[in-house]
C-alpha cells in the first residue's frame, strides 16, 4: 500500500476527484462543479439546484464534549454557510449520523440544536442516514432550488479593480476554542468569554446580508479554515490578488477584553487572519456597488470591514511583519 506524503485536502481533490468525467464541461447540466462552496445542478424548466455537504468529526472539527445542543446547532449552520458564499438561502438538508452510543440525553439536546438552526435559517430536514460508529460523525448535505440557472455566485469572477470586503468580527471564533479547552463554559461570569464560545459553538449566520449581496457582489467565499486561506481561493481561481498587513482587520471588543492571558496581540492577530471557523463572509464587488453594500449591512446589522482592492495577480501578498507572525500558518489544514 503507498501512503503519499503531506497530501493536503486540495491537493487530494485535485489528483483523484478531477477526473474530466466530473468537471463542469462533461455535462450541460452541471452549471458549477468541483472547486467551489457548492455544485450547481441546471434544471429542466430553467432554474438551478444548488448543493453542498460537510462532515464534521468529534475532536477535529468540534470538542467531542461539548454540549450536545451546541454541536447539532452548529452541524447544520457550517454546513448551511456554504449556501450563503453562493448567495442563496438554504431550503432543505439530510442528515446521516454516525454514533458511538445511542444515548438517549444526549440525542434529545442534540435533536434540539439542529431544529433550532434549521428554524433561524429557514432549513426543513428531509432525510438522511444513522448508523453505528466507533467515532462521532456528523454529515449534512444542504440544498436549495433557484427559479433562475444563474442565480448564485462563485469565487472564480471577481475581476480587478474589485472592492474585497468581509462580515463579522473574525477571529473570535478560534478564540472561543481557545477559551473552551481553557475549561471556560457557558457559565461564566465573563461576557466576553460567553460572545467568543458563541462565535464557536453557536455561530450566527448573516443570511440576510448574504441574501442580498447576491446581486451586489462579484464573487464570494465562506470563512471557514482561516481568512488568508479562504480569501486566497477567491484570489487563485479569480486570477486576482491583494495585499494585506496587521493592520487590515481591526480586533472585536470581545477579543481585546478576553482574559489577560488570552489576548496577546499576536494571538489575536492570528486568531483573526488564519484561526478559521468564523463562517463569515468574504466577497468582492465592483466600486459603484460599494454604498449600496454598506447600506445592506446597516440594514441587516452586519458588522462589515472593507480590506482593500483586487489587483494583477492570484494570492493575498501578506507584509513582513504578518508573514513573520503566522509563519505560514494561514488557516486550518484537514491532512
Amino acid at each position: 500500500m503507498k501512503f503519499l506524503a503531506k497530501l493536503g485536502e486540495f491537493d487530494l481533490i485535485h489528483q483523484f476527484f478531477s477526473h474530466t468525467t466530473l468537471s463542469p464541461k462533461s455535462s450541460e447540466n452541471i452549471l458549477l462543479g468541483i472547486g467551489d462552496d457548492a455544485a450547481v445542478i441546471a434544471l429542466s424548466h430553467g432554474g438551478s439546484a444548488i448543493i453542498s455537504v460537510d462532515t464534521s468529526i468529534a475532536d477535529v472539527h468540534f470538542p467531542a464534549h461539548a454540549p450536545a445542543f451546541s454541536i447539532g446547532y452548529r452541524a447544520l449552520v457550517v454546513s448551511a454557510s456554504d449556501l450563503l458564499a453562493m448567495g442563496v438561502a438554504p431550503q432543505f438538508c439530510t442528515l446521516a449520523l454516525s454514533l458511538p452510543k445511542t444515548d438517549e440525553n444526549w440525542l434529545q439536546d442534540f435533536s434540539a440544536g439542529f431544529y433550532k438552526a434549521c428554524e433561524l435559517y429557514g432549513v426543513k430536514l428531509i432525510g438522511g442516514d444513522t448508523t453505528a460508529s466507533s467515532i462521532l460523525s456528523i454529515t449534512v448535505q444542504v440544498m436549495t432550488f433557484q427559479d433562475k440557472s444563474d442565480a448564485w455566485l462563485a469565487r472564480s469572477t471577481a475581476q480587478v479593480g474589485d472592492w474585497i470586503g468581509v462580515t463579522g468580527h473574525l477571529g473570535e471564533a478560534a478564540a472561543g476554542l481557545a477559551v473552551w479547552q481553557a475549561g471556560h463554559n457557558f457559565q461564566d461570569a465573563d461576557q466576553n468569554i460567553v460572545q467568543v464560545l458563541k462565535a464557536y459553538l453557536e455561530p450566527i449566520l448573516p443570511l440576510k446580508f448574504a441574501i442580498g449581496l447576491h446581486d451586489l457582489a462579484s464573487a464570494c467565499i465562506d470563512v471557514s479554515d482561516g481568512f488568508i486561506q479562504d480569501l486566497n481561493h477567491i484570489c487563485q481561481q479569480s486570477q486576482v490578488a491583494v495585499e494585506l498587513s496587521i493592520d487590515s482587520l481591526k480586533p472585536s471588543a470581545a477579543l481585546q477584553n478576553i482574559p489577560h492571558s488570552m489576548r496577546h496581540p499576536d494571538k489575536i492577530t492570528r486568531w483573526q487572519f488564519s484561526g478559521g471557523d468564523d463562517y463569515q463572509l468574504i466577497f468582492t464587488c465592483k466600486p459603484e456597488n460599494k454604498s449600496a453594500i454598506e447600506n445592506l449591512a446597516q440594514a441587516t446589522h452586519t458588522p462589515l470591514t472593507w480590506i482593500g482592492k483586487t489587483q494583477s495577480g492570484n494570492c493575498a501578498h501578506l507584509s513582513a511583519s504578518l508573514q513573520n507572525l503566522l509563519q505560514d500558518q494561514t488557516g486550518f489544514q484537514h491532512f
